[in-house]
């Protein structure tokens, strides 16, 4: 829901805000992580939260001073602006195609150092997209201009859209939703990212 999307900035429920400052602290304990400037949110399954902790971590990131950015990549089933409660006529794919430029579909300050790409709409061939020279130049300059990236992507077991993400990232974080996701489907979700 849209009241949980910002839960972290607003700080209404504070088991939630500790819990992702915790997860902050964890990811600056490591070299890699610590320095990981693109961050790829997935999971197992739909409706396993990964929106919700993607936005959240972004805004945790945010809080502690970092310019951070998420990009909506799940071309499929986009959820980042609906729970922001932003727009998503202009975003990514309409960058892709030559539509608008990418200063134009930013949406800027919707908090604190965070920003947000959306989609700009959804496509059922997110493939084609996802590995072009086209999207890798968007993430590139996106690297430059921010401390932090987050990507939201569809889930691991449905389709295979991640990974084609994961190459041009530093990093992954796996949300499994507790009691939903069968221990057997997580692990060979887990063996594909690795490999």
């Amino acid at each position: 829901p849209q009241s949980r999307a910002r839960i972290s900035s607003k700080g209404d429920h504070q088991p939630t805000v500790e819990a992702f400052r915790s997860i902050h602290s964890s990811l600056m304990l490591g070299d890699e992580a610590r320095n990981a400037k693109v961050i790829l949110v997935t999971s197992t399954i739909p409706s396993e939260g990964k929106s919700f902790v993607t936005t959240n971590i972004a805004l945790t990131f945010a809080s502690h001073g970092e310019r951070v950015i998420v990009l909506d990549g799940d071309l499929r089933m986009p959820n980042v602006a609906k729970s922001l409660d932003l727009s998503n006529s202009k975003g990514l794919l309409t960058v892709l195609s030559g539509k608008d430029k990418l200063d134009d579909v930013i949406q800027r300050s919707v908090d604190n150092n965070f920003d947000v790409l959306p989609t700009g709409g959804s496509t059922g061939n997110p493939t084609q997209i996802l590995c072009s020279s086209k999207f890798e130049e968007v993430l590139h300059e996106l690297r430059l201009r921010y401390d932090r990236v987050l990507i939201d992507s569809p889930p691991l077991a449905p389709v295979s859209d991640a990974l084609n993400l994961v190459p041009n990232t530093d990093g992954v974080i796996y949300v499994i939703r507790f009691n939903t996701v069968k221990r057997k489907t997580a692990g060979a979700c887990l063996r594909r990212l690795r490999e």
